[in-house]
């Protein structure tokens, strides 16, 4: 299950967040302080444990490639950790 993506209101630089609900996993973010990284955009995933033994960040060309990038790793933590996203609202009957 990909993340859902919105503007990170609390940055002003254009950065956007990816989490679930008000959980925040990720920034991505265009890197504009010159050398290699001058214009691309950098995903960083926050919200994992430390032990994810997944990658938590890179580098890509494109805003649509970074979120892709990052919702592709969290899906792979949520694999290896034996997690599943269950969607719509939890009830008694579907636990």
């Amino acid at each position: 299950m990909p993340l859902k993506w919105r503007p990170a209101t609390w940055h002003v630089d254009g950065s956007w967040e990816g989490g679930l609900g008000s959980h925040k996993f990720c920034l991505v973010y265009q890197h504009r302080s010159g050398g290699e990284g001058n214009g691309r955009w950098v995903w960083s995933m926050n919200g994992l444990p430390h032990n994810a033994k997944v990658d938590r960040l890179g580098i890509t060309d494109t805003l649509e490639e970074a979120k892709q990038a990052a919702s592709e790793v969290f899906d792979e933590w949520l694999a290896k950790a034996g997690l599943m996203i269950i969607p719509g609202p939890i009830t008694p009957a579907s636990v």
